[in-house]
């Protein structure tokens, strides 16, 4: 578990560039998107907003990540990732 005082000072930087580095991903690696590896992804990143984020912050966050990954996915060349 990451100590409050911690978590306050590094969770923005490393959210920022945990989002940064999801949603700028080559397309090889777009392609290897799964539902169970973006949800373990959701989980993971969850556990860490909570120590700084309130519940509703948390969920706005992780919503806005998951529309731009789906937004990404759906325009993507890769149809069954699409579907």
């Amino acid at each position: 578990m990451l100590h409050r005082v911690f978590a306050i000072q590094y969770v923005p930087k490393i959210t920022s560039a945990l989002w940064n580095n999801l949603l700028h991903s080559p397309d090889s690696n777009i392609r290897n998107f799964t539902k169970e590896r973006l949800d373990n992804i959701y989980d993971s990143i969850g556990e860490i907003l909570k120590r700084v984020y309130s519940i509703s912050q948390k969920r706005e966050l992780l919503d806005n990540l998951k529309f731009d990954i789906a937004l990404i996915c759906f325009n993507s060349e890769f149809l069954e990732r699409k579907l």
